[in-house]
């Protein structure tokens, strides 16, 4: 296989291989499941003690049908209450940022959970500042969110490799419809150096091309046509 034919082949398996489906996520029942059996949470806001399987039981038999999504992640005003029986803690770290950022708005709070790559949990929590007209999701550090694609698009917070589960609005109160959606929007970094690399090769490619012309012309002019 001649140069220039074999790095096409190559670049065109890189394609390929960039160009392949997504791992499917996981569902909303499932990441709640895993919660609820999960006794090492970060920042956890249920703290009952006990083995995995008691957890379980525990947190489906005093939310049934479903409302353990509701109380894992809708809204809540921030106060200063741990857990009291099978009600979550509503603490919150209210640091400057968030204050400067909430202003005089109403502010609220809301649990996200966050299947981190290396398969640990952990409970983030969004600040939801309500004023006239507006409503914007925020985070620790202060920066505002007017909808769940401006969180993926722009926070320092996930990446692409993490998972979450959140509600679709993640402006709204107290909460709505639940999604799984990964951290991070995927960079498009790859698209560019891909191209970058199609690029180089057709050069590469045009270059070879010129160069074997050129010494075929200059050896059929030393040694007569077809010496080559």
């Amino acid at each position: 296989m001649r140069l220039g034919s074999l790095v096409l082949a190559v670049t065109a398996t890189l394609a390929l291989s960039a160009c392949g489906p997504p791992d499917p996520l996981p569902s909303t029942a499932a990441l709640l499941d895993e919660y609820a059996r999960s006794t090492s949470v970060k920042n956890d806001r249920f703290t009952k003690t006990g083995s995995s399987a008691e957890r379980a039981q525990y947190l489906f038999a005093n939310y049934p049908g479903g409302r353990l999504f509701g109380a894992l992640l809708a809204t809540f005003r921030c106060g200063a209450r741990d857990q009291h029986g099978p009600y979550p803690s509503d603490k919150c770290d209210l640091t400057d940022e968030v204050r400067r950022t909430a202003g005089d708005g109403d502010l609220y709070a809301r649990s996200l959970l966050v299947k981190h790559e290396r398969g640990t949990l952990e409970l983030l929590t969004l600040y939801v500042v309500r004023g006239p007209g507006k409503s914007v999701a925020v985070d620790k550090t202060g920066r505002g969110y007017t909808d769940l694609a401006d969180l993926r698009a722009h926070n320092d917070l996930l990446t692409a490799e993490d998972l979450v589960l959140t509600p679709a609005d993640i402006t709204a109160v107290p909460g709505g419809n639940t999604v799984v959606v990964t951290g991070h929007t995927p960079p498009t970094w790859p698209w560019w150096v891909l191209g970058g690399t199609v690029s180089l090769v057709l050069v590469l490619t045009a270059v070879l091309v010129l160069l074997r012309r050129r010494a075929k012309a200059r050896f059929d002019g030393l040694f007569g046509p077809g010496a080559t």
